[in-house]
């Protein structure tokens, strides 16, 4: 996608208040004449173009970042047979999700 393109399909998401991936998928949903949520996974934008929303949305990203390498020490933890990391990983991963939980409840109250 050239920058242009890329900034064009961003200033659409913004208008209507998604993020970049769920507005291309509401277009290949509407394309195929899928618009079921499910299909769709709309994912609403967060806050604007502050200092502090730009903060809270690189803060959750990292989180769902850190959520994705627990999974997968989850699950090579329990392939080998080691259960005390697995239990922490399991444990971590719960954490990990309460906090983006709490990120994006203070992304709603963020202007």
């Amino acid at each position: 996608m050239s920058a242009a393109m890329a900034a064009r399909m961003d200033e659409r998401a913004r208008a209507a208040g998604l993020t970049g991936g769920a507005y291309v998928r509401a277009l290949i949903g509407r394309d195929l004449s899928m618009d079921d949520p499910a299909d769709l996974q709309s994912v609403r934008r967060y806050g604007g173009g502050s200092p502090d929303a730009q903060a809270l949305s690189a803060l959750r990203m990292q989180l769902h970042m850190l959520g994705g390498l627990l999974v997968q020490t989850a699950k090579v933890s329990r392939l080998d047979g080691d259960a005390a990391l697995h239990a922490d990983a399991e444990q971590t991963l719960a954490q990990v999700r309460a906090a983006i939980a709490t990120v994006s409840a203070w992304q709603e109250a963020t202007p």
